[in-house]
């Protein structure tokens, strides 16, 4: 897993949507096969007793199945926001709110399976003024983030805290590392789901790795005066949004 890699795909692309009905097309109705005839009164024209005709008996239909939930997935990434026009009061208008949002390029980028029920929006409650204050683990010429440890341990647990909650809203089964030949690292793939093929190549452990690469790009952002001038660090964190 390289360190510029600007989006990190753990999970396939969503299937293409359904065609939609044309203007002129009608959808076609439920078929019922266990009713093929519709309920009826007896007829009393014949005998001239009722002279005023009556409504049809409504014809009796089941409701047709719905349509089995679509997969989402989640992407998680380093996001800044800023007023529509350089003041917060100015970004008001009556019944909405402008703002911008401010992407960091050369931060990656997360995206993830998701279970149904994950949450629409979340944050870390960790901003990003207060990720500058973090110290990085000291990487060695050709270490990786993941292969070393910080002095005082807080990076770690940054790390460890943002997996543990996505690792209650990710989808496992669908979960996929890319260029992995072979059920993965020891301790993230059950005998069980090596035996049933599921697709959890070492897939925690991956992305741990993800997260961990994230938060150290988030941190090494203090470097670069761009960030700073474009950025309000108060106002700038690590996000999710679940997505089709």
């Amino acid at each position: 897993m390289n360190e510029s890699t600007s989006v990190i795909c753990l999970c396939d692309a969503p299937p293409p949507a359904a065609p939609e009905t044309s203007p002129g097309q009608t959808p076609e109705k439920p078929k019922n096969p266990e009713h093929k005839h519709s309920l009826s009164m007896p007829s009393f024209s014949k005998l001239n007793i009722l002279t005023h005709s009556r409504p049809p008996s409504p014809e009796p239909a089941l409701a047709p199945h719905p349509a089995p939930p679509v997969p989402k997935r989640l992407v998680i990434l380093l996001v800044g926001i800023k007023p529509h026009r350089k003041v917060w009061a100015l970004s008001a208008r009556p019944g909405e709110s402008v703002i911008h949002y401010v992407l960091l390029n050369g931060c990656p980028a997360i995206v993830v399976p998701a279970k149904l029920g994950a949450p629409i929006l979340a944050w870390d409650t960790l901003t990003l003024e207060k990720l500058w204050d973090v110290e990085l683990p000291p990487l060695p010429a050709g270490a990786n983030i993941t292969g070393t440890r910080s002095a005082s341990g807080k990076f770690e647990g940054i790390v460890n805290v943002i997996f543990e909650y996505l690792d209650h809203h990710v989808d496992w089964e669908r979960f996929v590392v890319p260029g992995a030949a072979s059920p993965g690292d020891v301790g993230d793939v059950s005998k069980e789901k090596q035996e049933s093929g599921t697709r959890d190549l070492g897939g925690k452990s991956a992305l741990k790795n993800a997260v961990a690469l994230l938060v150290a790009a988030a941190i090494r952002s203090k470097t670069n005066k761009e960030v700073k001038k474009e950025l309000d660090a108060d106002r700038s964190g690590i996000a999710m949004w679940r997505i089709p």
